[in-house]
């Protein structure tokens, strides 16, 4: 069994399973939901709505190997108020799985008989319509948004203050830097600003090999866009801001831009955006990222620690999932995987 995992940067593969899926079979499955153009408490302002078209796939090529089994995940997005997903397809055809503690889905598929995968090449993948908008906020007005408590039985403030494997937020280096910024009934939006800014200033941006997270990024004090984000949500987290990763894609007319930001929930029920990897990469415009994003990124999950339903075979957890993910056990032989995340719209 070999385990590959999606990195925040470059493609890559992760691995994972699913149910036995029909390789000649797909499916649509329609979705009509509108964006409101504000936030409930109007902190938040969804504009300029972009339609886009999106194919996502993982392609084994078998070359010369004997499969004894195969076991593939890819992210299916789901609608947010940023974000409206559309005619989803899902080829060979298998029903999307929930997430057990998140609204999450993932369309997995376990093949496990040498005669299913017969043939040199096996694709699976989603096609589906992301209508984007653009996020705007005013940073003064997160700033000095009145404290108020939360809900501290909320499902999402329960989930999103957890420790993650990978956003550590029990760690006592982070927690201790957190204490700093919380003062008595401080407005939650200046404490989170000031976490953004603390990471911005301590961290540094550099490719490493792959998805390292927060504890990682504190101790070396340099990563790519997935660790700055989970440094941010784990010093969110300690503080006591529920906060989640937004692992996706830039919306460009190139392949595989894969990226990673962030999001912090206001008591008030807002989720506000937060790209610390770009705001230290664009120092001129490190307040723009803080509250606002534009109309051409997808998130395709919005955690990193993604557990699914044990009902089906194969796995049920991956700690970071963007890309997608495999797993596979052979006889013998090398198999080539591929992994493509595209516009199709021209």
């Amino acid at each position: 069994m070999v385990p590959v995992l999606s990195c925040s940067r470059r493609s890559a593969l992760a691995m994972i399973g699913g149910a036995i899926a029909n390789p000649f079979a797909d499916r649509t499955a329609r979705v009509a939901t509108a964006a409101p153009t504000s936030s409930a408490a109007g902190l938040v302002r969804y504009l300029n709505p972009t339609r886009y078209r999106i194919r996502h796939s993982i392609t084994v090529n078998r070359q010369d190997a004997a499969f004894n089994y195969l076991e593939a995940w890819l992210p299916v997005p789901v609608s947010w108020p940023e974000q409206i997903i559309s005619d989803l397809k899902i080829t060979p055809d298998t029903p999307p799985l929930s997430a057990t503690d998140c609204r999450d889905k993932v369309a997995k598929w376990y093949l496990d008989q040498v005669r299913q995968l017969s043939g040199d090449r096996l694709e699976f993948q989603l096609e589906y319509t992301c209508t984007r908008y653009a996020v705007a906020s005013d940073l003064n007005q997160l700033r000095q948004q009145p404290w108020q408590p939360y809900d501290a039985e909320a499902p999402e403030v329960k989930r999103y203050l957890k420790p993650e494997a990978r956003v550590q937020s029990d760690q006592a280096d982070l927690q201790a830097i957190a204490a700093r910024y919380v003062g008595h009934q401080r407005p939650w939006g200046e404490v989170a600003f000031n976490l953004y800014t603390w990471v911005l200033n301590h961290v540094d941006y550099k490719f490493v090999d792959g998805f390292k997270g927060a504890a990682w990024c504190f101790t070396e004090q340099h990563g790519e866009c997935g660790d700055y984000s989970a440094l941010f949500v784990a010093l969110c987290r300690a503080a006591g801001i529920p906060a989640r990763l937004c692992p996706g894609f830039h919306l460009t007319d190139r392949p595989n831009e894969y990226h990673v930001w962030a999001e912090f929930l206001l008591p008030t029920g807002e989720w506000i955006p937060v790209d610390a990897s770009l705001g230290d990469l664009e120092a001129a415009n490190r307040l723009q990222y803080f509250g606002n994003l534009n109309n051409k990124r997808l998130a395709v999950v919005k955690t990193a620690d993604l557990r699914l339903p044990g009902q089906s075979r194969g796995h049920d957890h991956v700690e970071f999932l963007q890309a997608g993910a495999v797993w596979w056990q052979i006889q013998h032989g090398s198999p080539a995987f591929e992994i493509n995340f595209q516009r199709i719209d021209g």
